[in-house]
C-alpha cells in the first residue's frame, strides 16, 4: 500500500463521520442541560432525547416532524407511523430514490416495539456497530425497565447509557443494551 491509498482511505473516514470536530464538548453541553429533564412524551421520550444528541453531535437533527407532534403514548405510536409512511411515499415518488439499492423492508411495529424504536436509527440514516464497539455518543437501544418491557434509545456515555427517565437522565448498564449505531 502506498502513500496515495493510505490517504485516500483516511478522507474517505473523514467524509463518512458526521460528527462535528468539538462533538466531545457539544456531548458534554447537551447532557448537562438534560441531566434533570424528566421524560416528557413529545420532547424529552427515549427518540427525541436520541435525535437532539444526533443533532448535538452533527448538527442535523434526524426527525424534526416528530417535535411537538405528540404528547402521549398513543401519540408516539401514531407519530412514528405517520412519518415511516411519510418517508416511504416521498421515496416511492422520487426519482432519485430509482437508482439507490434497495433497502431492507420496514420492520412492522409489533407489541414487542411498539413505537418502532429498533427501526428508527436505519431511517436516520445510522450504521449497526456491534455492542461492543460502542463509543461516546453512539446510540444504543435498552431494554426500558418497567412493566412494559419495551426497547428505548439511549446515548452512550463510555460504560454506562443516558435515557430520560422521571426525574432526569437515567444510567443504563452495558448488560441492559440490546443493539448499537455509529453516530
Amino acid at each position: 500500500m502506498n502513500v496515495n491509498q493510505i490517504s485516500h482511505r483516511s478522507t474517505q473516514r473523514k467524509q463518512r463521520s458526521t460528527r462535528m470536530a468539538d462533538w466531545p464538548a457539544r456531548l458534554h453541553q447537551f447532557l448537562d442541560t438534560r441531566q434533570h429533564t424528566p421524560f416528557a412524551w413529545g420532547y424529552n421520550d427515549c427518540c427525541l432525547f436520541a435525535a437532539a444528541a444526533i443533532e448535538a453531535l452533527t448538527g442535523r437533527h434526524p426527525a424534526p416532524a416528530l417535535i411537538g407532534a405528540y404528547h402521549s403514548a398513543l401519540g408516539a405510536r401514531r407519530a412514528s407511523l405517520f412519518h415511516r409512511r411519510a418517508q416511504r411515499e416521498q421515496r416511492n415518488s422520487d426519482p432519485a430514490y430509482a437508482l439507490l439499492p434497495l433497502r431492507p423492508p420496514v420492520i412492522p411495529l409489533s407489541s414487542a416495539d411498539p413505537f418502532g424504536v429498533l427501526d428508527w436509527p436505519r431511517r436516520a440514516g445510522l450504521r449497526p456497530i456491534p455492542l461492543g464497539l460502542a463509543g461516546r455518543g453512539d446510540l444504543v437501544a435498552i431494554d426500558a425497565t418497567g412493566a412494559r418491557h419495551f426497547p428505548a434509545l439511549a446515548i452512550c456515555a463510555g460504560a454506562v447509557a443516558l435515557a430520560p427517565g422521571r426525574r432526569g437522565l437515567e444510567r443504563i448498564p452495558r448488560p441492559a443494551w440490546l443493539r448499537a449505531w455509529r453516530v
